[in-house]
């Protein structure tokens, strides 16, 4: 007489779903395994669900109606390594579905068990680990910020130091990290300060998926506090981050692009610290040459950040030609790309030198300033009516206000005077001012009231006729243009309005 099986053996349970597709019910049977005494008919049953969660999808919510996180996370205590390594394989799965999934896996208490898997002698159960804690991470805030909780951060680092980790098991540590270091979670200065030396040795890998993952994580230990921005230049990481944006990786140069804005949005100190690694000449070859417009924003958004910092970071930005990639962009580039470029140049006007102005405050400078003057936007019209202010008081300006610059005589700087006051003529600039006369702004209002006074001679009563003059222009025609602002294409006819004109008297910071 043969052998007979027992029921619940795992010869028995093999033949069984060998014969089956792992629908609901089936599902259930394996469900009533994990309870079993044997532990190979668990470790079993364990395989099948795992095999059954990767190749269909659904059975994720069915195992999650079903209520077996509770018993993967009862499995995962389990001193049998079949069974935590089974276990943990599941939890990946489930915690890589939907947030309300993974919010069970969460609310189960299975993250101090995680973390402690991280401590594993055992390499493959604390990858399995890395990416059970990375997949929460990347649901929410909420997650991240319970995972931070339990010192998740400190723990990856130390996941991290192991010897016996292969290459893809340290991949999966930096994205893990990358993930629980994400945008606006609160982490503790000291926890950045132990990040950067790990960082910082691994900027020098030439894996692009974990160079992005490491520029990632250093994007977001970055943004926030002074004091985070401060603790990367102490540590000396921008030697090693800006020769990363001549990266041939898209895919890297944008998260270092990112790191080294936030840099640059500290204080002239840290600004310093920055450009003197020789940032602005790559940040300006990206605008000359770099095809992605996400990264070619990013690049203006920081060079906005250090043209409004003291002349001497501006006259960097002047000696690389920056002002003319930044006009370029002002003038034909896409409205979110006009934004930025038009940001640094007004910056810069604001916070110049009277000899710098005079290299900036071109024909071209000064018509992107007037585009501003249609804005809709508070901001934006605040912006350009100071500049073009900055533009035609540079002349007062002298060695008395801290800034280096060359002596003219009053006849050169009449002459340059009334040179800026043809442009903004020229680039229909009168009119856009004569109509702010009456904004319900007072800032706005008043400093073009003075732009108008320094230009025209014309009794204020008058200056309706300005309005009159430009009201069947094709300033008015903008239909279709679903902007904030519009720039006039080249080309297009002046109105000379030298004759009115009268030869009278006459930077800000952005973090995320």
């Amino acid at each position: 007489m043969g052998r007979v099986e027992e029921e619940g053996s795992v010869s028995s349970l093999t033949r069984q779903m060998a014969a089956m597709e792992c629908h609901e019910d089936n599902l259930q049977l394996l469900a009533d395994q994990l309870t079993a005494h044997d532990t190979d008919v668990q470790a079993q049953a364990l395989v099948y669900l795992v095999d059954a969660l990767s190749k269909e999808p659904e059975n994720i919510a069915a195992v999650h109606q079903m209520g077996l996180v509770p018993e993967f996370v009862r499995l995962l205590r389990s001193e049998n390594r079949s069974l935590q390594l089974g276990a943990a394989k599941a939890l990946v799965l489930v915690t890589s579905s939907t947030e309300r999934h993974t919010r069970t896996v969460v609310d189960s208490g299975v993250i101090p068990h995680l973390i402690q898997l991280l401590r594993s002698s055992d390499a493959q159960l604390a990858q399995q680990a890395l990416w059970s804690l990375g997949n929460i991470a990347g649901d929410n805030v909420f997650h991240r910020e319970v995972l931070n909780k339990h010192g998740t951060i400190r723990a990856i680092l130390g996941c991290m130091e192991r010897r016996d980790l292969s290459r893809d098991q340290i991949k999966t540590a930096v994205w893990a990290l990358s993930n629980v270091c994400r945008q606006k979670t609160a982490i503790e200065l000291d926890v950045v300060v132990d990040c950067i030396p790990v960082l910082r040795a691994l900027l020098l890998d030439d894996d692009p998926e974990l160079l992005q993952d490491v520029c990632f994580t250093c994007s977001y230990l970055s943004e926030g506090p002074g004091s985070r921005v401060q603790s990367f230049i102490d540590s000396r990481m921008c030697e090693r981050l800006v020769p990363l944006l001549w990266h041939k990786e898209p895919t890297v140069v944008y998260p270092v692009l990112r790191t080294i804005s936030n840099m640059v949005s500290g204080t002239d100190d840290q600004t310093q610290a920055v450009v003197d690694c020789g940032v602005v000449r790559l940040l300006v070859g990206i605008l000359k040459f770099h095809p992605g417009k996400r990264i070619v924003k990013e690049a203006c958004w920081a060079l906005s950040n250090i043209t409004a910092g003291p002349w001497q970071q501006l006259q960097v930005v002047i000696d690389e030609d920056g002002f003319g990639e930044l006009v370029r962009i002002a003038r034909r580039g896409p409205p979110d790309l006009k934004t930025e470029a038009i940001w640094a140049i007004g910056n810069a006007l604001m916070g110049a030198g009277p000899d710098q102005i005079r290299e900036i405050a071109n024909m071209e400078v000064v018509r992107v300033m007037c585009d501003m003057l249609m804005s809709v936007d508070v901001t934006f019209l605040t912006l350009a009516v100071e500049s073009l202010w900055s533009i035609l008081i540079s002349r007062q300006m002298d060695e008395g206000n801290g800034f280096e610059c060359e002596q003219y005589s009053q006849q050169d700087e009449d002459e340059e005077f009334w040179e800026y006051a043809r442009w903004i003529s020229g680039a229909r600039g009168l009119q856009r001012l004569a109509r702010l006369r009456m904004h319900p702004d007072d800032a706005i209002s008043t400093k073009s009231m003075e732009i108008l006074s320094m230009l025209i001679d014309t009794p204020l009563a008058d200056y309706s006729d300005l309005d009159d003059e430009d009201s069947t222009s094709e300033d008015d025609e903008n239909d279709g243009v679903e902007e904030d602002y519009y720039v006039e294409p080249f080309g297009k006819d002046k109105v000379d309005l030298s004759g009115m004109l009268s030869q009278g008297e006459g930077g800000l910071k952005s973090a995320r």
